[in-house]
């Protein structure tokens, strides 16, 4: 732009006055014509700072990630070092000085994150310990047959195969709530 900005206030002195967007469009053809090498060393330039800027930020993106990463796995490990100072029944305490990875963790952070971790791992034990229909409750938005049969086509949690093709859970909510087709009728 400035290499075209020089030619229009310098316009040549052979070329008539006569019309100003006229004198603008020669000199911008002077320019193009005379300066063409320029202004392509111009868009080489600008090719390689664009290539160069989504190089550096792909580069950032990737340590981004990796210093995430590390901060998880950090964290991570002074969750299990909380955890080991609550068996020891000592307060944990986080350390005053930044880990390996520079990485500095406050004893509430790392305390709160211990008890969400105990807290989902009782709420997994307990959920893998239930039975389907004890786990998901008679909601009506689904049959226990959807819950019974692994993928491996094995039961789940000792739960019975079907028999002719209903399940035990099946034939146990039916009773719950229809008792009368259970009793024996008298002739």
């Amino acid at each position: 732009m400035n290499i075209f900005a020089l030619a229009a206030d310098n316009p040549d002195e052979d070329e008539p006055d006569d019309d100003p967007a006229l004198q603008s469009a020669i000199s911008d053809a002077t320019v193009f014509l005379t300066q063409a090498r320029r202004l392509e060393l111009n868009s080489l330039y600008e090719q390689r700072m664009t290539r160069s800027l989504h190089r550096n930020r792909a580069e950032l993106q990737d340590l981004q990630a990796q210093r995430r990463r590390q901060y998880e796995t950090d964290r991570e490990e002074e969750v299990l070092l909380a955890r080991l100072e609550d068996l020891k029944d000592k307060p944990y305490q986080a350390p005053a000085a930044p880990g390996r990875n520079g990485f500095v963790f406050s004893s509430e952070e790392i305390s709160l994150a211990a008890e969400r971790q105990r807290n989902l791992e009782a709420a997994q034990y307990v959920l893998n310990n239930k039975a389907p229909w004890v786990k998901y409750g008679s909601t009506g938005s689904g049959s226990p047959d959807l819950f019974a049969i692994c993928p491996n086509g094995t039961s789940s949690g000792g739960i019975p195969a079907k028999i002719y093709g209903v399940s035990p859970e099946s034939s146990a909510v039916r009773k719950h709530y229809f008792p009368e087709e259970f009793t024996k009728k008298r002739r």
